[in-house]
């Protein structure tokens, strides 16, 4: 079709964190809301498991979460944090 060349199209979804698999990033939740009522396994907490921001929401918080046909379910919003951590790397300049 054209014009559609790497177009993406998102929708949101709210959700209540099930779980969190902290070592790779990653939770499941459940669809809230409406006449939801799904899982929604491996949403990305962070865009790559690298240095970054990385912000963990509590088990049984409320999150939005943003799926596309390009990428992976990741989290938009938070209602509750666990944790926050910032992680960087330097590299010197020659």
């Amino acid at each position: 079709m054209s014009g559609t060349w790497l177009k993406d199209y998102a929708s949101f979804i709210d959700c209540e964190v099930i779980s969190v698999d902290m070592d790779n990033r990653l939770c499941d939740c459940k669809a809230i809301g409406g006449d939801s009522d799904f899982d929604v396994p491996s949403v990305q907490l962070m865009p790559e498991p690298n240095d970054g921001q990385l912000i963990v929401p509590k088990i049984g918080s409320a999150v939005r979460v943003g799926i596309t046909q390009r990428n992976e379910p990741f989290v938009v919003m938070f209602s509750e944090i666990d944790t926050e951590i910032g992680r960087a790397s330097c590299r010197e300049r020659v």
